[in-house]
């Protein structure tokens, strides 16, 4: 057998990519829960939503070999692999680049693999860009909820202050501060965080870069979407006969 052969025989090994596919979703497990120890909210979101979306297919056709194809959550896994073993800024900066990407990465081969979704070339590499985009958004929006409310410093290098009527009163005064910010109540009156000036540009200046680099990134995923995934990748191929048949029945109905 040729090398492509082999290859070819190994990507499409059903057993062997279930295999693969549960040891690296039981490793995100464990950084979600390493990350807990650590107070790392917004990474043990990150992981635990890349773990939930890893076992929607074996959860919805209850079937332990009904997994993703083991590649795209080796993608989703290095991330946490850079970021456990070589803490610094700048690989915290761009493992979570990689880690937003990979979650748009796992919702798009979900809806190529499992739903009857089809999307054409330019619109793949489209939906992947939005969605990091998007993952990217609620990303920012968990990491100045963590900044405002556990003194981390993911966008303001100060711990910015909130509203003093907000930090007396109970959970009911922050649900309702909350909504005069994202959605511009008037519940509480004055929503403006106490922070300096410079604190508060640079916060802005560098969530600017993040989406532009969450962009960059989401280019490249979409390419790899559209050129692996999706074209070499086979994933219909791995997956349990009787699960590959109702696919193809679905797909053939509609």
């Amino acid at each position: 057998m040729s090398q492509s052969g082999q290859l070819e025989s190994f990507l499409e090994d059903r057993e062997l990519n279930a295999a693969l596919a549960w040891i690296l979703v039981g490793f995100v497990a464990l950084v979600a829960v390493e990350s807990a120890l650590d107070r790392d909210w917004v990474w043990v979101g990150v992981t635990l939503v890349i773990t939930a979306l890893a076992v929607v297919p074996p959860l919805a056709y209850r079937n332990p070999r009904v997994m993703l194809p083991w590649e795209v959550l080796a993608l989703a896994v290095v991330p946490d692999l850079a970021r456990a073993l070589l803490y610094t800024p700048f690989v915290v900066d761009l493992a979570t680049y990689l880690s937003v990407a990979a979650l748009a990465l796992v919702v798009a081969v979900e809806l190529d693999v499992f739903t009857a979704v089809r999307m054409t070339e330019w619109f793949a590499v489209l939906f992947v860009v939005l969605s990091t985009l998007a993952t990217a958004g609620v990303l920012a929006v968990g990491q100045w909820l963590s900044d405002v409310f556990f003194g981390t410093h993911f966008l303001y290098t100060e711990s910015p202050e909130i509203p003093a009527q907000v930090a007396n009163g109970g959970a009911a005064d922050t649900l309702l501060w909350l909504s005069d910010v994202f959605v511009g109540t008037t519940f509480t009156g004055p929503t403006a965080l106490s922070v300096p000036p410079a604190v508060e540009q640079a916060a802005l200046d560098a969530l600017m870069w993040d989406f532009v680099a969450a962009t960059v990134v989401g280019i490249l995923a979409g390419v790899v979407f559209e050129r692996y995934f999706r074209r070499r990748a086979n994933a219909h191929l791995r997956l349990p006969e009787g699960v590959e048949e109702t696919l193809d029945i679905e797909e053939a109905g509609e």
